[in-house]
This record gives C-alpha cells, structure tokens and sequence, in this order.
C-alpha cells in the first residue's frame, strides 16, 4: 500500500502560511513612516549624521581605508559608490523609510534611516 506524500492538509497548512508571510510584509511596509535623518555609522562609531531633505553627497571612510559614497537626493540615500569587491551595498537602491538600512559589510558600514 502507497502513502500519499502530500495531503490536502499539508496544501492548506502551505497556503495558509504563505499568506500570512506576504500579509505580514504587507503591514509592516505600510506601517513604515517617511524618515527624517540618515545616519551612517563605521565600525559601530557614528560618522555622519544629515537630515534626508538636504541633497548632497558624501564621502564615508570606512574600516581599514575601505571608502564608500553615499548621495541624499529627493528624501532617499544612496550608497552610489563603493570600493569593496561585490558593491551589493551599491546594488541595494535607496532608502527612505524609518528602518531601513544599507549595509557595506567589507568597510563595516551601516547606513540608516530615522524617524522624528
């Protein structure tokens, strides 16, 4: 006699858990408010601090000589630049949100958004 692998209540179980997921990400972006400040921190000390409605760039010194450049344009930062091998911190795209980061783990910085 053959077992059934998968039931109809594995399936239901499946569903009913990726709804929760994307209804979860779902709330929790909605309830993310527009930031204010963006502050940078390298290797835990903070380096900059700058409200997101003064457009600039700025260079940003990290661990052991590593150097990124991070652009505030239009309310959002940017990590535009960076000389560390894989540059996901450059392919993250910007943030503009209460709590979100880009992180450049190579030059051990953390850029971050904050609210009021």
């Amino acid at each position: 006699m053959k077992k059934k692998l998968i039931t109809k209540v594995d399936i239901i179980l499946l569903i009913t858990i990726v709804l929760l997921g994307v209804a979860s990400i779902f709330i929790i972006k909605m309830m993310m408010h527009d930031g204010r400040t963006v502050r940078v921190t390298v290797d835990g000390n903070v380096v900059l601090v700058k409200e997101l409605s003064a457009d600039g760039e700025y260079k940003i010194e990290g661990y052991k000589g590593g150097s990124n450049l991070l652009t505030i344009k239009e309310g959002k930062a940017y990590v535009t630049e960076a000389d560390c091998p894989d540059n996901l911190c450059v392919k993250q795209g910007g943030i503009g949100k209460t709590g979100e980061t880009i992180i450049c783990l190579p030059h051990r910085v953390m850029v971050e958004i904050l609210g009021e």
